[in-house]
């Protein structure tokens, strides 16, 4: 009988046992699906974020291609500008040594002519005196 008792003690520690092993898995397996579904979540946040994140990156390179584009241009504007700019300028200056030539060239003849009017001036004086002194001998 005492036997019995201990089998039977010994049946029910080992059912108790064995209840709340089942009952420890059961709560595991319980955390274990719920880290598993957290994990999943992570993940779906992780790839949802990283593909956000390469959109902008896309985003960000491709303006910087379209700003480094438009950079290029006004670059590209700068120096034809620059380039028409001393090309006019070089126009300019050489207009300007072709004028000075001629105005020189104009100055020369005018005091040339100044020269000529100077030396004219005393014949025509004496010149107009005969004409008068023939005149008031003709007269």
């Amino acid at each position: 009988n005492k036997k019995d008792e201990e089998l039977t003690s010994s049946r029910l520690a080992l059912q108790q046992q064995v209840a709340e092993g089942n009952e420890e898995r059961r709560r595991h397996d319980a955390q274990l699906r719920a880290h598993s579904a957290e994990i999943q979540a992570l993940q779906a946040q992780f790839v949802s974020s990283e593909r956000r994140l390469m959109a902008e990156i896309d985003r960000d390179r491709q303006q910087v291609k379209k700003l480094q584009a438009e950079v290029e241009i006004e670059k590209k504007k700068q120096i034809r500008h620059k380039s028409e700019a001393l090309e006019v300028a070089g126009n300019l200056t050489k207009q300007l040594h072709e004028l000075r030539m001629q105005n020189t060239q104009l100055s020369e003849r005018a005091s040339g002519y100044l020269a000529r009017i100077n030396d004219m001036q005393p014949q025509k004086l004496k010149s107009a005196a005969k004409n008068k002194a023939v005149r008031s001998v003709k007269g």
